[in-house]
């Protein structure tokens, strides 16, 4: 008896065939890209759902399934859905995800350990600021030295500097999308367009040099650069941080030391990075920004203006020679100001509001009332 190499025989035994039906069930192949290798799964049925997709990857990758990141539906699915439901036979997915191994130096310290931070900051009281000693500047000095910095589209002269993070700050890592787009912070494109006219960008993300060229495939943020809306600079990565400690506690930190060192022309006269965690700003204090973590995206994503606020203040700041005058804890505060003037510019250059106001201009009417 033939059978199609799509379908597998359940019921095949010779006593039944005459009696019933051959059962089949179809196998939905599908393809999973990840980290540059091509997983082929053939043996699910179409039926089969996302989670036991998921299942198999992990047998495969050792990433676990709450962890993965599954892309190119062109919708939103859960996990419960069949793989019917949300991709078409034989096409190609993209994963992802790291596995726990990968994560085990991250996942060994909390997200944002504030013990282990205010442990730090009543340390820098009493002690040599920790942005100071001696054995995080060496390290930094041998970031320098050792780390490549992988440049995209260069620096421009002139330029201020804006570092920017990726996951939480303008992409929501924790929740499941059809695509990047999904997940990405409203107004991402917006503010980076804005940016790019007075900042060079660079990309500092907690993770891998792929996951991130990925997350900005994902996030349509290559697509931005090829159009010329703007550019990024150069990317860097969790191999470009630095792990300080004190006392019983300890973190992985960015500190911008490494680009001041490679780049001299920036410091901390012009830099701003922006990040989820206070504590990656241990190194340069008076250069960090902390944005609100951006969580729960089919949620938020309609009210949160965060990134609006900080294009504003971006503006706001820009023509400012040196940054380390600024509190940027106050920035939401600027950047509520910087509105207010632009709208008090634009309602004074309007026509009706200077004839309201009575201010004199050659296309007003004269005023009638001393005639």
């Amino acid at each position: 008896m033939e059978k199609d190499s799509s379908s597998a025989v359940v019921c095949s035994d010779p006593m039944l065939v005459d009696a019933v039906d051959v059962v089949t069930v179809e196998i939905f192949p599908i393809t999973v890209k990840w980290t540059g290798k091509e997983i082929c799964v053939t043996t699910l049925p179409k039926t089969a759902t996302v989670l036991q997709l998921k299942e198999f990857l992990y047998e495969n990758t050792r990433v676990l399934p709450h962890r993965q990141k599954l892309m190119g539906a062109g919708k939103s699915f859960t996990d419960v859905v069949a793989l019917g439901d949300v991709f078409k036979a034989n096409q190609k997915i993209m994963m992802m995800g790291s596995p726990e191994e990968a994560l085990a130096p991250i996942l060994s310290t909390p997200p944002e350990d504030l013990s282990v931070f205010n442990d730090m900051i009543e340390q820098e009281k009493i002690e040599v600021p920790i942005c100071a000693r001696e054995e995080f500047l060496n390290k930094i000095n041998r970031r320098v030295r050792d780390y490549q910095v992988e440049t995209l589209d260069g620096f421009r002269h002139g330029k201020k500097l804006l570092v920017l993070d990726i996951d939480y700050t303008i992409f929501d890592n924790g929740s499941v999308g059809a695509s990047g787009q999904d997940l990405m912070r409203p107004y991402l494109h917006e503010m980076l367009h804005i940016a790019y006219r007075n900042f060079d960008i660079v990309i500092w993300s907690a993770t891998g040099k792929r996951y991130i060229h990925a997350k900005l495939h994902e996030l349509g943020m290559k697509a931005n650069c090829s159009a010329g809306h703007y550019k990024i600079s150069a990317i860097l990565d969790d191999s470009a941080m630095i792990t300080v400690n004190c006392g019983s506690g300890s973190a992985k930190v960015k500190p911008l030391g490494l680009l001041w060192g490679k780049y001299p022309q920036f410091s901390e006269k012009n830099t701003l990075i922006v990040d989820d965690l206070r504590r990656n700003f241990l190194m340069n204090p008076k250069s960090g920004l902390r944005i609100t973590q951006y969580r729960k995206a089919f949620e938020n994503r309609d009210t949160d203006k965060e990134l609006v606020k900080l294009a504003e203040y971006l503006e706001a700041i820009a023509m400012i020679d040196d940054f380390s005058s600024l509190n940027h804890r106050k920035w939401e505060r600027v950047a509520q100001e910087h509105r207010r003037k632009l709208r008090e510019q634009a309602h004074s250059s309007h026509p009706s509001s200077r004839r309201s106001t009575g201010s004199g201009s050659a296309r007003d009417p004269p005023n009638n009332d001393n005639q």
